[in-house]
């Protein structure tokens, strides 16, 4: 009797576990450009959860910011995949 206790609680662990969210990593290649000219680039990255890959790719995609580089306007550029 302990033995199928034992088994059906991991059993149900094992269920309970394979529903969760998954962890997806979104890497960003980052370009600040000023006056057409790339003046630095650096990379970053977060953490997505969600149960789907794909729903974690419609959220890691390109998109550019506008911001004050070094006194001057530059446009950020963030060119990110999933890892």
């Amino acid at each position: 009797m302990k033995k199928i206790y034992s088994l059906s609680l991991i059993l149900i662990a094992l269920v309970a576990f394979s529903s969760c969210k998954k962890e997806f990593t979104c890497q960003c290649k980052v370009n600040y450009v000023v006056n057409g000219n790339v003046q630095n680039m650096t990379t970053t990255s977060n953490v997505i959860r969600t149960v789907k890959k794909e729903e974690a790719q419609s959220q890691c995609k390109y998109y550019e910011t506008s911001e004050n580089y070094l006194n001057q306007k530059a446009v950020v550029q963030h060119y990110c995949e999933i890892k």
